[in-house]
C-alpha cells in the first residue's frame, strides 16, 4: 500500500511539472524540492472501516406486491441480490412500491444506496409485467436515472448489467411478459451519433464500420474463444469474457455476434432500405447498446447525465423517445415516471438551478403532473435532514412533505471491548515509531519475529 501511495504522489508531482511549464532551471529545481517535501501535495493516509447496517428482514417478509416479493426472494437464493437486505433497502422497497412515497436516502458511503433505487426499479417493472401486461407491452420510458457526470453513469451501467441483464432476471421477465426489461445508457459515449445513413449512400457501410469499431473487441474475443486453433489462447479468451461479464463490462445481449453481423450475409441494409444488422432482438436483448436502438424503440429505463437529457429534449433526432413516452403515459393514466437523482448534492448553485428547471421541462414534455413523478434522491453528503429536504423539494419541484428520509441503522460490533491476552500482547509488541517510519524496511520490522505471550508481557 505504501508503495502505491508513494507512486501516486510521484505521478501527481510529474503531472504538475508537465502541466505548468517553467523555463528557469533554478525555479524548476526549487519547485521540485517543494513537491518532494513531506505532506506538500499529499497527506498521510487515514484508514477507515466501512460501517455495517442492520438487516432484520428477508424479502419474503416485506410488505410489497407479491410478484416483487417472489422475484427478489428467488434472486436472493441465486445470490444475485443479498437477502436479507439492509433495513433502509427494505424500507425503500416498501415506501416506493406499497406507499408510493418519494425518497431521500441519506445513508453513508458503502451503505448500499444504489440498491435503494435499483431494487425498487426492478420490482416496479416486474410488477407491471405480471399484473399489467397490457401496459408493459407498450415500449416507452418508465424510469430515468440522472447523473451529473459520465463517470458515474458508466459505473452504474455495470450495475444494471449485473441486475437487469442477469440471465435469471431476463428469464423471469420473458416468462412473465415475453420480453426482458430494457435499459440503455445514453451519453456522449453511446454509439453512434447522428442519423443512420441511407442505404443508397455508397459511403454508408464504411461510415457504420468506423462508428462501430469499438465493438470489434467483443467480436474478436468471441471468435477467438470459439475458433482459435490454439487451446491455450481459446481458454484465455473464454476466461476474459467471463471476467468481463462478471464485472459488468460486457453488453447484455445474449447473441452479440449475431446481433452485430445480422442474417443477411453481413450486409448492412435490407432490400427495403432498413438496417439488417445491429437490430434489437425484442425477446432476448435486455440492453440497448446503440443510439438508434433507443430512438427506434425506447427502453424502460434510461441512464444518462443532465447535459444529454437537455440535448435530447431539444434535438429532433430524439423527439420520438419523448413522444412515445408521453403517448404511453396518456394511454395509461395510472402509470408514473420514476426519476432517480443519484449524488443529488452535486446539483448546487447555478448549475443546480439549471437542473431544477430541466426537470420541470421534462415533466412538461411528458405531460405529467408532479404527483405522477416518483422521485428518489440519494447522497452520502447530506447531514441536516431539514436542509436536505428543502434542497430536494426545490430541485425536484415536489412538495417536501412527500419525501421520506432514510438514514439506515448502523450495526454495532459485538462483542465490543478488550480482546484476549494473546492479542493484547501481540499489539503491545509492535513498535509504533517503526510502523510510522518512512523507510519500508523499518515498517516491515515493526512487529517482532515472535510475539510475546501474555505471561511475558507486564
Amino acid at each position: 500500500m505504501y508503495f502505491e501511495l508513494d507512486e501516486h504522489q510521484s505521478r501527481l508531482a510529474a503531472y504538475i511539472e508537465a502541466t505548468y511549464h517553467i523555463s528557469s532551471p533554478e525555479l524548476v529545481a526549487l519547485r521540485r524540492a517543494l513537491l518532494d517535501e513531506d505532506r506538500a501535495i499529499a497527506q498521510r493516509p487515514y484508514l477507515e472501516s466501512t460501517a455495517r447496517y442492520t438487516a432484520p428482514r428477508r424479502f419474503d417478509t416485506l410488505d410489497i406486491p407479491a410478484p416483487a416479493r417472489a422475484l427478489l426472494t428467488a434472486l436472493g437464493r441465486q445470490k444475485v441480490v443479498f437477502d436479507p437486505p439492509y433495513a433502509h433497502q427494505s424500507d425503500a422497497l416498501e415506501r416506493t412500491l406499497t406507499h408510493g412515497d418519494d425518497l431521500l436516502v441519506m445513508t453513508g458511503t458503502g451503505s448500499g444506496k444504489t440498491e435503494t433505487f435499483l431494487l425498487p426499479l426492478l420490482s416496479q417493472l416486474y410488477v407491471e409485467a405480471v399484473e399489467r401486461p397490457a401496459s408493459f407491452k407498450v415500449r416507452g420510458l418508465r424510469s430515468i436515472i440522472l447523473y451529473p457526470m459520465n463517470a458515474l453513469v458508466n459505473d452504474q451501467l455495470t450495475r444494471l448489467r449485473g441486475l437487469l441483464g442477469h440471465p435469471a432476471v431476463v428469464e423471469a421477465f420473458v416468462k412473465a411478459a415475453g420480453r426482458p426489461a430494457k435499459f440503455a445508457r445514453y451519453t456522449g459515449r453511446t454509439l453512434f451519433p447522428g442519423e443512420v445513413p441511407r442505404a443508397d449512400d455508397e459511403r454508408a457501410a464504411d461510415y457504420l464500420n468506423r462508428r462501430l469499431a469499438p465493438l470489434k473487441l467483443y467480436l474478436r474475443l468471441m471468435e477467438q474463444a470459439a475458433d482459435n486453433p490454439n487451446p491455450a489462447l481459446r481458454d484465455e479468451a473464454k476466461v476474459l469474457i467471463d471476467r468481463l461479464k462478471e464485472t459488468g463490462r460486457w453488453p447484455s445481449k445474449p447473441d452479440l455476434h449475431r446481433w452485430y453481423w445480422g442474417d443477411a450475409g453481413r450486409k448492412w441494409f435490407k432490400k427495403d432500405g432498413s438496417l439488417a444488422r445491429t437490430v434489437e432482438n425484442n425477446e432476448q436483448d435486455a440492453e440497448l447498446l446503440l443510439r438508434h436502438e433507443v430512438q427506434t424503440s425506447p427502453p424502460d429505463l434510461l441512464i444518462t447525465n443532465y447535459s444529454m437529457l437537455e440535448y435530447t429534449l431539444l434535438r429532433p433526432l430524439e423527439r420520438g423517445i419523448w413522444s412515445r413516452a408521453r403517448e404511453r403515459f396518456e394511454a395509461f393514466p395510472d402509470e408514473r415516471l420514476t426519476l432517480v437523482l443519484d449524488e443529488a448534492h452535486l446539483y448546487r448553485g447555478a448549475g443546480g438551478a439549471e437542473v431544477a428547471l430541466l426537470l420541470r421541462r421534462l415533466r412538461q414534455r411528458l405531460g405529467l403532473s408532479a404527483d405522477r413523478v416518483q422521485v428518489i434522491c440519494t447522497s452520502a453528503s447530506f447531514e441536516r435532514q431539514d436542509a436536505a429536504l428543502d434542497f430536494i423539494a426545490a430541485l425536484s419541484g415536489k412538495p417536501q412533505t412527500g419525501f421520506v428520509p432514510l438514514r439506515g441503522e448502523r450495526l454495532a460490533s459485538a462483542p465490543s471491548g478488550p480482546g484476549d491476552g494473546a492479542l493484547a500482547a501481540t499489539l503491545a509488541a509492535v513498535s509504533l515509531s517503526a510502523l510510522s517510519d518512512d523507510d519500508p524496511r523499518a515498517r516491515a520490522e515493526a512487529a517482532p519475529a515472535r510475539p510475546p505471550t501474555a505471561e511475558e508481557t507486564p
